[in-house]
């Protein structure tokens, strides 16, 4: 479920989540319990008692600082993956030699499209063999 947000009645407040089939749904509760940290968006689970719907409470519900995520590469990683890309377009150069001179020139096939579409199958079984 999602929270689509929230409304303040002095001392109750209102969370209204939507279902995962878009029902919208109503949670009540006081300024200070666990739905008072919920954010808009976030994913929560509710449980129905037999009354109402509850927040079920978990790790997830409790307000944490979010931990920022080092995004930048090495350089090591970088030239990593500059080496990946060279030997794939090698071996795509590869295979579109090969589908040329098996398939274009021998007359088995009469377009360039055709050529590339089987260079690129060629190519895809190459990498499930790799």
């Amino acid at each position: 479920m999602i929270i689509l947000g929230y409304l303040s009645f002095s001392d109750r407040i209102n969370v209204v989540v939507t279902a995962s089939n878009g029902e919208e749904i109503k949670l009540w509760g006081k300024p200070t319990d666990a739905i008072a940290n919920l954010k808009r968006g976030q994913a929560v689970q509710v449980i129905f008692d037999g009354k109402a719907y509850k927040l079920l409470e978990s790790e997830s519900v409790e307000s944490k600082p979010e931990t920022p995520v080092d995004t930048t590469l090495s350089n090591e990683r970088k030239r990593a993956i500059a080496q990946s890309i060279n030997q794939n377009a090698d071996l795509l150069a590869f295979c579109l030699q090969t589908s040329k001179a098996k398939f274009l020139e021998t007359g088995l096939i009469e377009s360039e499209e055709s050529m590339r579409s089987l260079a690129t199958t060629l190519l895809i079984q190459a990498q499930k063999n790799l």
